[in-house]
């Protein structure tokens, strides 16, 4: 589970228009480029949410929405959702992975929950010095259990991720699935 996921529900169900500077095109899966407007729903199609989250934006229009509308009414607003996510994955007897931690009270439920939180860092991709955005700046590695270095693809990320589940879930690779 994401924590941004209903932000992404959210987000799409407004369906912006989207300015692409050509400066931020991006090639989509079909090897297209895409730029100029675009409304949000075909960016995401096209590119992907964390190829479109690099288009300046979107990230802004997502922290408006996720962090200074939502959470400044209902700070707590999208820890309940995932925490009823979370609970239910649990019921069902699976193993849960929640990514994109931002704020100290989704750290908290990660651990509320009995869970362990990991740090991701990724070389070539620079820390956001924007100080306005709480998001950016609410949590450092040294709050979380452990760093991961992701130097590569995705799919090699995924792989490290298999090699920590013994220590994380206290089984083996095998036994744990993924919700």
């Amino acid at each position: 589970f994401g924590m941004s996921d209903r932000l992404l529900e959210a987000y799409l169900q407004l369906n912006p228009l989207v300015v692409v500077q050509p400066e931020y095109a991006i090639h989509d899966r079909a090897g297209g480029l895409v730029q100029g407007l675009v409304r949000a729903q075909d960016l995401v199609t096209r590119v992907g949410f964390t190829e479109a989250k690099r288009v300046p934006e979107v990230r802004e229009t997502l922290v408006i929405l996720g962090t200074h509308i939502v959470r400044d009414v209902a700070p707590n607003a999208w820890v309940d959702d995932m925490r009823k996510r979370v609970d239910a994955a649990l019921r069902d007897g699976k193993r849960v992975l929640v990514t994109g931690i931002r704020f100290p009270n989704e750290l908290q439920l990660i651990r509320d929950l009995g869970g362990s939180a990991g740090w991701v860092v990724r070389p070539g991709h620079p820390v956001s010095t924007n100080l306005a955005d709480p998001s950016e700046h609410s949590l450092t590695a040294t709050d979380f259990d452990l760093v991961v270095l992701n130097s590569d693809t995705g799919a090699d990320l995924e792989v490290k991720a298999h090699r920590l589940i013994p220590d994380l879930f206290g089984v083996g690779a095998a036994g744990a699935r993924a919700a």
